[in-house]
């Protein structure tokens, strides 16, 4: 009887976890759609955008480190399950924003589909044995770029933009 009621609790949590893993997949894109759009737009509300998500610096204040062209500003959500880097670098005639998010997790191709949908962007995915990997466009100017990438031990999405002076 008690091996009975094991079963049936057991076959009861599986659709709860995959659920349950479905909207953290989903809370990682959404906050790098949010903090990264923030960041390649150059929004001067990015930090207060970042800490509404979660997110703090890593001992506590979001600095930016400048180190010759570079300027990074690394973030870490309070769960530890995500990091955010953005990274500026300029050069003479012109300048280059990449904001990458990092999980530690792979987030099944399926999860990256849902993500980008309702976004309407040009691209799509490319095959891959053993990966999943996605390019995109976003619409109108600047040009910037979102490349999805998801292995067996982690998803890496970034959002890059380039400016000419």
């Amino acid at each position: 009887m008690i091996r009975r009621l094991l079963i049936l609790g057991a076959a009861a949590l599986v659709p709860a976890l995959a659920h349950a893993q479905d909207n953290g997949s989903a809370h990682v894109f959404d906050r790098f759609w949010k903090i990264c759009s923030a960041a390649v737009d150059d929004k001067p509300e990015l930090e207060s955008i970042a800490t509404s998500s979660g997110f703090k610096g890593p001992n506590g204040a979001m600095m930016a480190m400048t180190v010759g062209r570079q300027s990074i500003r690394p973030m870490m959500a309070d769960d530890n399950k995500q990091t955010i880097n953005v990274i500026v670098t300029k050069y003479e005639d012109a300048r280059e924003i990449e904001c990458m998010s990092i999980n530690p997790t792979p987030t099944p191709r399926a999860d990256l589909e849902l993500a980008i949908a309702p976004l309407s962007l040009d691209g799509g995915f490319t095959p891959v044995p053993g990966q999943t990997i996605g390019r995109w466009k976003r619409h109108g100017l600047p040009f910037v770029l979102i490349t999805a990438t998801s292995t067996s031990g982690s998803t890496v999405l970034t959002m890059r933009r380039i400016d000419t002076q």
